[in-house]
C-alpha cells in the first residue's frame, strides 16, 4: 500500500495544476454566465453563482470518482482526488500493476459518468430556452458538469476511457508497457484535439468563447498529466520489488571536507541550485553531503576560513537503511523523515547516498 506521504508527494503537480484550473473554471463559468443571462444580471450576483457552479461541478467529480473506486474494488487510491477540469486522476498500486484491474475502474467510472451525462442532458433540455435566471443557471451548471463527465470518457492515461483502451492495448501488443506508451501517444493526440478545438471556438461570439477556454484547458491538462501519469505507473509497478542494492550508484558531485565554499559554488554554478554534492573525508569515504541551504547558511555567517566540511551535512543525520529495502520503502522513509538523501550499504560493502531522484521518485 502506499503510504500518505508517497500520496501527497505524487499528487504535488497535479494540486499545483488543479489550483490554476480552479481559477480558470471560476472565470469561464462566469463569463458564460455573464453573455447567457440576459437582461444582464448584477455581477455581485453572477460571481458568487459561478463560484458555487465549479464547487458543485468538482462535487459531483469527487463523488463520482470515489464511487468508482468502491465498485471497481480497485484498492486503495496512490493519489488522491485533485481538481482537475477533466479530474484526471493517477492510478492506483492495483491499476499500476494490473491493466485488468485497471480495465475493471475504467468500466465503472464509464458506466458512473454515463450516469452522469444523461442526468445532465435531460436536466439541460428541460430548462434550456426557459428565459428566466435559475434556467439559464442549471442549463450552464448541466453543460458543465455532463461535459466534465464526457472528458473522462477520452482515451488518455489516468482517464477512464484510458483505463480500458490500456486492456484493448495490451492485447494488441501482448505487452503492457507497449500499451502504456502508445496510450501516451493518444493521449497526446487527444489534448491537441482538444486545445485546438478550443482556440477555434475563442474566435466565436457569446458564451462559446468561454467554453473554448474551458476546452483548451482541459487539451493542457490531457497532455501534461498523460506524461505525469505514465510515469508514475511506471514506478509503481516496479517499486516495490525493486531493491536499493540493485540501483547503480548516481554521479553525485565530489567535494571535499577541508575545501573552501568556493569549490560549491563550482558545483552549483555547474549542475544548479538543487544539486546535492557528496562530502568526501581526506580517507575518501562519504563524510556528508552538500545543498544550496547549507551553502547559504555558510555564506550568511560570514564565509571567510569556512569549510564544505563546517557546514554540511553530516553522514550520520542522514537515514541509514538496509540494501534490502524496495525503493517504495526507502521513498516513503524518506518523505516521512524530510530528509534530503539517504544512505545504505551496498553488496561490495561500500556506502551510498541516494537521493529522490537517485531512486526515480516522480513527481
Amino acid at each position: 500500500m502506499v503510504g500518505p506521504r508517497i500520496t501527497f508527494h505524487l499528487a504535488g503537480s497535479r494540486i499545483a495544476f488543479g489550483a490554476i484550473d480552479l481559477v480558470l473554471a471560476a472565470l469561464v463559468l462566469i463569463g458564460v454566465l455573464h453573455e447567457r443571462l440576459k437582461p444582464n444580471a448584477n455581477p455581485i450576483w453572477i460571481v458568487p453563482a459561478g463560484i458555487g457552479l465549479v464547487t458543485l461541478c468538482y462535487a459531483i467529480n469527487l463523488m463520482s470518482e470515489r464511487l468508482r473506486g468502491r465498485i471497481a474494488r480497485s484498492g486503495p487510491p496512490a493519489l488522491p482526488t485533485v481538481v482537475t477540469l477533466p479530474v484526471a486522476y493517477g492510478p492506483s498500486v492495483a491499476e499500476a500493476r494490473s491493466e485488468v484491474v485497471s480495465a475493471r475502474g475504467g468500466v465503472a467510472g464509464m458506466g458512473i459518468d454515463l450516469a452522469i451525462g444523461l442526468v445532465a442532458v435531460a436536466v439541460f433540455l428541460l430548462v434550456d430556452g426557459g428565459g428566466r435566471g435559475l434556467a439559464d443557471l442549471a442549463a450552464v451548471a448541466a453543460i458543465a458538469v455532463g461535459g466534465s463527465a464526457g472528458i473522462r470518457f477520452l482515451a488518455a492515461p489516468s482517464l477512464n476511457g484510458g483505463r480500458v483502451i490500456r486492456w484493448m492495448l495490451e492485447f494488441t501488443f501482448d505487452d503492457d508497457e507497449s500499451a502504456i506508451r502508445v496510450l501516451r501517444m493518444t493521449g497526446y493526440g487527444v489534448a491537441f484535439t482538444l486545445f485546438t478545438a478550443g482556440v477555434l471556438l475563442l474566435a466565436s461570439e457569446g458564451e462559446g468563447g468561454f467554453w473554448g477556454i474551458g476546452l483548451a484547458t482541459a487539451g493542457l491538462d490531457i497532455g501534461v498529466l498523460a506524461t505525469v501519469a505514465t510515469r508514475q505507473t511506471f514506478w509503481l509497478q516496479t517499486a516495490g520489488e525493486r531493491r536499493l542494492g540493485d540501483l547503480l550508484e548516481a554521479p553525485h558531485a565530489m567535494v571535499s571536507a577541508s575545501s573552501s565554499l568556493d569549490e560549491m559554488i563550482s558545483v552549483l554554478s555547474v549542475d544548479g541550485p538543487s544539486a546535492v554534492a557528496v562530502v568526501r573525508d581526506p580517507a575518501g569515504n562519504p563524510a556528508g553531503i552538500m545543498q544550496f541551504r547549507q551553502m547559504r547558511a555558510g555564506v550568511g555567517r560570514g564565509g571567510i576560513g569556512l569549510t564544505i566540511g563546517d557546514v554540511m551535512i553530516p553522514i550520520d543525520r542522514l537515514p541509514l537503511l538496509s540494501c534490502d529495502t524496495s525503493l517504495l520503502d526507502a521513498a516513503q522513509h524518506l518523505l516521512a523523515t524530510g530528509a534530503p538523501a539517504i544512505r545504505y550499504e551496498n553488496h561490495r560493502g561500500r556506502m551510498v547516498v541516494a537521493t529522490a531522484r537517485d531512486i526515480g521518485l516522480p513527481k
